[in-house]
């Protein structure tokens, strides 16, 4: 009896495993291309792209690849700020995109370094860049 007991229990413990894989299973799948990093603001989403592209997912439709920077090979990051302003960072510095107008910051117009960012994030009116493996910069707009 008791080894019928401890039968139907780890019976029960493998198909309650079963259905918490399920749960966990993928269920959509966003094919846009090579993608670097994403970030999501409400029921948007923001792709960089490998090709110094960056994509927004709105009602449920993607937007046409925006090119930022022909000088670029790839698009390293990507956030919003509280603003709705995009911020990404990609091998040649960091951009805005404003409703239609990118700005490309550089050494020259913001002592920003130009090369090898990594990773940007936006929170409370400051974004922060990764700008290579030993250095975090704060930047207020």
């Amino acid at each position: 009896m008791k080894i019928l007991t401890l039968y139907l229990l780890m019976l029960c413990i493998s198909f309650s495993n079963v259905g918490a894989q399920a749960f966990i299973q993928q269920d959509i799948n966003y094919e846009i291309g090579c993608t670097d990093a994403i970030h999501v603001d409400g029921d948007n989403m923001y792709a960089a792209l490998g090709d110094n592209t960056f994509q927004v997912f709105e009602n449920n439709q993607w937007s046409e690849p925006i090119k930022l920077s022909d000088e670029s090979e790839s698009t390293a990051d990507i956030t919003t700020d509280d603003e709705g302003v995009i911020w990404c960072v990609s091998d040649s510095g960091l951009f805005s995109y404003d409703n239609g107008t990118i700005e490309h910051f550089t050494t020259s117009n913001s002592d920003l370094p130009t090369n090898d960012l990594k990773a940007v994030h936006s929170a409370d009116g400051v974004l922060w860049i990764v700008a290579d493996i030993n250095n975090v910069i704060k930047k207020t707009r």
